[in-house]
């Protein structure tokens, strides 16, 4: 039996984060920076990415963008909030930008913005890789008596799988040689 729990009120400070979903339907392009950079995708009503150099950039290590999200309406005008931002890593090519997040935080007496791009990257491939095997280990009675410990299944692009003799009676291998228990 716990104590009630109760609000704690606290005095907005200026620091928080703002977040903007890319939304996107089946069939749309993929939400890529190239996409976003040039200004007429779907998406440029929620945020524009102006890639030029800044003053004082001369002496910078990675290139400063200007990025713009929409933030809301004033009057018939629309709100944008534009941070200048230092890429500290390009974003791939084929990387689908799902979300973007400006963050406003407090170090010491200033405030500091940071901005985070959520990118969805396409699956890679692992299966290319020889030797691999998938081992589930589900210990079992089985009905003649025996006892299962574990079912296997292997990609073998060079044939059937070989057992050292002294580890053929305790592992069965199904006709194909790519699975067994």
């Amino acid at each position: 039996d716990g104590r009630r729990s109760e609000l704690h009120f606290h005095r907005f400070d200026g620091t928080g984060t703002w977040t903007a979903q890319l939304q996107r339907e089946n069939g749309d392009p993929v939400r890529s920076w190239e996409a976003l950079v040039d200004g007429k995708s779907k998406w440029r009503n929620v945020v524009r990415i102006t890639q030029e150099d800044l003053p004082d950039d001369s002496r910078r290590e990675h290139p400063r963008i200007l990025v713009s999200i929409r933030v809301g309406k004033d009057g018939d005008e629309v709100a944008y909030l534009t941070v200048p931002i230092t890429m500290h890593r390009p974003i791939p090519p084929e990387g689908d930008i799902t979300q973007i997040q400006v963050t406003r935080k407090r170090v010491g007496t200033h405030f500091r913005l940071s901005m985070a791009f959520t990118v969805r990257l396409p699956a890679k491939n692992t299966s290319e890789r020889p030797g691999m095997v998938a081992l589930d280990l589900g210990w079992r009675s089985m009905p003649d008596g025996s006892l299962r410990v574990a079912t296997w299944i292997g990609m073998a692009p060079s044939g059937p799988l070989a057992l050292p003799e002294w580890l053929a009676p305790w592992v069965r291998i199904n006709a194909d040689g790519t699975s067994g228990e």
